[in-house]
């Protein structure tokens, strides 16, 4: 192992030179699309660069640093100093086998039998759902309106029992009533796509004032991910949509340093009632810290402490079986809670189940930990063919100004993206339940 930096980053050197080699690909790709389109941003290269540059490329160096100790302490130091190398080595198969479905995809188009399984029976259902949602602003804007009120409820809730810097600690522990919390959580992306994708296609301002206090309610869920993220793909798709996805670089900079400081602000808020060695260190490297330390980015990180812990027997599809049985609440069923995801992690570490959610193990930890290699080679395969499959949609939908028809091949692409971490796979039966019933109501002409 190299240190630099007193410590500060650490790592094996033939693996940090497959990095590069890696992250060579990545622009080489990214040189491409500008080079033969003019744009320097689509969603094959934003989902890339936020599903694998950031927290497999960039945070390797920083996962086996002993300053990690102030967010896993010492046992977890150990259990992932074991586990970096095989962890790493899985993630950098994974990320070639993406490539392989690009060159795949690049000659031959999407293979027959991946569109048979994990495209078409999503863009015919769900992506149709969507679209006639997205397109009726009867449906649209009274659907809205009732989350804001069931939101305004939830926030009241948690206001007058005392717990609104953290509910989602309330319903860990709580676990009767975490269905409920799981819906609220899971229809925030479901309504904000609907609105935002109305806002990008028509502009309507009845859309952006029922937009915001969404956003506003979304800082008060417990979680930051699900308003990160949408806020984040929102801007994206506006550059896409609107700017032929093309953005200064030194803008796209700025937008990305100010998603960070709203992140670790967040996290800093959220914890400041918690004692931790970090409160005496001023603000630049506690920043510093949460970013390359912290657990915002520390996917590797987690799937190597996961691997350092493991014994190596793999779980053959239960924890994907649980995630299908999702609809089913965990209390009801105790098969779901012994081999749901992050229960499985948080067992391995030996961690509280009714107070710690579970670790994230990387985009292709848990299909690792269930089908070893070769698992994690087919899921890279398929889930290469259908974003490229859906970013080429995306493109014509830029030409004809169809925004609609371009985020519903998007949302068509929310079965296999929930493959790679079955955690919040109750999701996906919310988004698919909640534009069905949707539908029924475009149906009746509102």
């Amino acid at each position: 192992m190299i240190e630099l930096f007193e410590g500060a980053i650490r790592f094996n050197i033939w693996f940090f030179t497959i990095n590069v080699f890696l992250l060579g690909i990545f622009l080489f790709d990214w040189y491409k699309l500008y080079n033969e389109t003019g744009m320097n941003l689509d969603i094959w290269i934003y989902t890339l660069f936020l599903a694998f540059i950031i927290p497999f490329i960039i945070m390797y160096p920083f996962i086996t640093s002993d300053l990690n100790i102030l967010y896993v302490g010492s046992s977890g130091i150990d259990a992932i100093n074991s586990g970096v190398n095989e962890a790493y080595t899985v993630s950098a198969l994974g990320f070639c086998s993406i490539f392989i479905g690009k060159f795949y995809f690049d000659r031959f188009g999407i293979n027959k039998t991946v569109n048979l399984i994990f495209y078409y029976p999503f863009i015919s259902t769900i992506g149709l759902y969507y679209k006639r949602v997205a397109l009726n602003k009867n449906v649209s804007w009274s659907v809205s309106v009732v989350y804001i009120i069931i939101l305004t409820l939830f926030v009241s809730f948690t206001v007058n029992q005392g717990f609104l810097n953290d509910p989602r600690s309330f319903f860990m522990a709580n676990s009767q009533f975490r269905p409920i919390y799981n819906l609220i959580l899971s229809l925030f992306s479901v309504i904000f796509g609907i609105l935002s994708t109305r806002i990008l296609q028509f502009n309507i301002l009845v859309d952006k004032m029922l937009l915001f206090p969404i956003v506003i309610f979304g800082f008060f869920l417990g979680v930051r991910a699900p308003l990160i993220f949408q806020c984040l793909s929102f801007g994206v798709l506006y550059v896409i949509y609107k700017r032929g996805g093309y953005i200064q670089l030194y803008k796209m900079f700025l937008f990305i340093v100010i998603i960070l400081l709203i992140v670790v602000c967040w996290v800093l808020i959220r914890n400041s009632d918690v004692s931790t060695d970090r409160n005496s260190l001023n603000p630049v490297v506690i920043f510093s810290y949460e970013i390359f330390y912290g657990n915002t980015f520390s996917d590797i990180r987690d799937f190597s402490w996961i691997i350092g812990n493991w014994d190596g027997i793999h779980l053959w599809g239960m924890s994907y079986l649980s995630a299908f049985l999702s609809f089913i609440p965990s209390a009801l069923l105790p098969f779901r809670e012994k081999w749901g995801i992050g229960k499985i992690t948080v067992n391995m570490l030996g961690f509280d189940p009714t107070v710690h959610p579970g670790l994230r193990p990387g985009f292709f930890g848990e299909i690792y930990l269930n089908f070893g290699i070769v698992g994690v080679i087919i899921l890279g395969f398929v889930w290469a063919q259908v974003m490229l499959k859906v970013n080429d949609i995306i493109k014509n939908s830029i030409h004809n100004n169809d925004v609609v028809s371009g985020n519903s091949a998007l949302i068509a692409t929310s079965f296999v993206s929930y493959l790679s971490n079955t955690a919040g796979f109750f999701g996906f039966y919310v988004l698919f339940i909640s534009l069905f019933i949707l539908y029924l109501f475009t149906r009746l002409r509102l």
